[in-house]
């Protein structure tokens, strides 16, 4: 995956959120489920147990979404959220690999 590309989507859809279609949206933060969860995975670090995981959020957001039930302040913040998670993983997989 692409990660760098996802991340100046996720950035640039959370600049233009009031132009951007709902289904876009949705499909941006299931894709940084994916990536956020592939990251995790590749330097096995996962949420610990008594922890709320931030992925819930993001899935959660996906699917009210489906219905139309998003403030547009929290999908910017959801999409903001997901870029952070995404970059701030993908640096420690690199420092990992090496």
């Amino acid at each position: 995956m692409d990660y760098a590309a996802l991340i100046s989507e996720l950035t640039e859809t959370s600049e233009n959120i009031s132009q951007t279609d709902p289904a876009k949206i949705r499909q941006l933060l299931d894709r940084a489920v994916v990536a956020v969860r592939e990251l995790r995975d590749k330097i096995d670090r996962h949420p610990a147990l008594n922890v709320r995981d931030a992925v819930t959020f993001l899935e959660k957001i996906s699917a009210d979404l489906a219905v139309g039930d998003v403030p547009v302040d929290q999908c910017r913040s959801a999409l903001k959220d997901a870029s952070v998670m995404i970059e701030d993983l993908a640096a420690k997989s690199r420092s990992k690999i090496y």
